[in-house]
């Protein structure tokens, strides 16, 4: 959006830029291609979605949503097997005593639970794993969104029974 807030863009904007984005990445659909070749992989990378709720509380969530519905669009492009996956799945892992409650860290609501157990976790993890130099560029502001994105990614695996 090129420094623009998204508040002050449209739909056509956001899609555009999403589209771009997504063309000029690692993840657009010709790398995501090359890789399978690289790897000789004999299944197709798969992509996993977050499925983005219409309403979180009494709010709507159509930004999140709409990109949710884009990102699956630009995959089934190229005929990619896509996964839904429920945003609660990540808070069905636990680590060290870090185990999802609905009123997790005294949130006040369970999304703000789930926002705090997953961003709490995630940090307990990179800790466990000595790799906080993963996370030295990354803005506070920002954490909460990969923790989400990386846990959501090891839950569907663990769901599915992907782990050796």
């Amino acid at each position: 959006l090129e420094g623009e807030k998204v508040s002050d863009t449209d739909e056509v904007q956001r899609t555009i830029a999403l589209h771009k984005f997504l063309e000029q990445s690692t993840i657009s659909n010709v790398m995501v291609s090359k890789g399978d070749a690289v790897y000789s992989s004999t299944t197709p990378t798969e992509i996993l979605v977050e499925h983005q709720p219409s309403k979180v509380g009494t709010a709507t969530n159509n930004k999140s949503t709409m990109v949710g519905h884009q990102l699956m669009f630009y995959y089934a492009a190229a005929n990619r097997k896509i996964h839904l996956v429920s945003p609660k799945l990540k808070n069905h892992l636990s680590l060290l005593g870090i185990v999802f409650t609905s009123t997790y860290g005294g949130a006040s609501t369970p999304y703000y639970a789930r926002k705090k157990h997953s961003k709490e976790l995630f940090l307990r993890l990179i800790e466990v794993l000595d790799m906080k130099y993963v996370i030295y560029s990354i803005p506070m502001t920002c954490m909460d969104d990969l923790a989400d994105a990386v846990l959501q990614i090891l839950a569907y695996c663990k769901e599915n029974k992907l782990f050796g």
